[in-house]
């Protein structure tokens, strides 16, 4: 009988245990594929080839990547520097001035630039430019004394806008021409030596030298063609006029300069 009993009980602690055993695998089993499909379900929405709801999930995520790379890409280029390069150079020319009232009349002078500037696109720059020129005018005779000996220069810090309009190719860049406006402070110089100029009762007419110097705001523009030797560098041949007032001791008209110049240009 305790035999009968014991056995009995036995047979039921086993199946009670493999019971037991098999509710618990069976969660396992059921959470573990659970998980599997969750991480296919997140594999298959992340496919690029999956259609559907999870396709419509998948791109709206690339959608919010590929908007926030566009926006990164847009900063970026906002950053990005608008100069296209820098350029600097030389001029050196022929300066035909006016004459002074049909006082003083004007000699061919000697004069040149140097500019250095920042090259926005292949159409506009700017840029500051040194000028300066002088020369002489024509001896005056004075009867029963020596001629009058005159002098002028010129000097003007300006800065030019610039429009260019290519042409052709040329070793690797662009001829073009151009044309340039300009406004600066100039300083303008007429010097007059009158020697002995002296009447019969020994009274001085004349002093026997006078500079006047004047400082004011003055304007110019200059046009040329620009054709390239090398990628770097370009000859130019250009024409400008410039207007430099002066001191109103003899005369009342401005020193105004036209000039043929040749000159070279650097890119970098």
């Amino acid at each position: 009988m305790f035999k009968s009993i014991s056995n009995c009980n036995l047979w039921t602690i086993a199946q009670n245990a493999t019971l037991a055993v098999a509710v618990v695998l069976g969660f396992s089993l059921s959470a573990k594929a659970e998980d599997n499909k969750t991480y296919k379900t997140l594999e298959v929405s992340c496919n690029p080839f999956t259609t559907g709801e999870l396709a419509a999930e998948c791109n709206s995520d690339l959608g919010i990547q590929s908007e926030t790379q566009l926006i990164a890409q847009r900063r970026g280029r906002s950053r990005k520097s608008k100069v296209d390069g820098y350029y600097a150079g030389a001029t050196l020319g022929a300066f035909f001035p006016s004459d002074l009232d049909d006082i003083l009349e004007a000699d061919t002078g000697f004069g040149g630039s140097f500019f250095g500037g920042v090259k926005f696109n292949k159409y506009f720059s700017a840029d500051i430019e040194v000028f300066g020129a002088s020369g002489d005018f024509e001896d005056i005779p004075i009867p029963g004394g020596s001629d009058i000996e005159s002098t002028y220069s010129g000097f003007g810090l300006y800065i030019n806008p610039k429009a260019e309009l290519p042409v052709f190719k040329l070793a690797g860049s662009a001829a073009s021409v151009y044309i340039s406006p300009g406004i600066g402070v100039s300083v303008s110089n007429v010097e007059v030596d009158f020697g002995d100029n002296i009447a019969d009762d020994d009274v001085v007419l004349f002093s026997q030298e006078t500079d006047a110097t004047q400082t004011s705001i003055s304007f110019q523009i200059k046009g040329g063609v620009k054709v390239p030797v090398s990628k770097n560098i370009s000859v130019i041949g250009q024409l400008r006029y410039v207007s430099l007032p002066t001191e109103d001791f003899l005369v009342d008209d401005n020193l105004n300069f036209f000039s043929t110049e040749a000159g070279v240009s650097f890119n970098f």
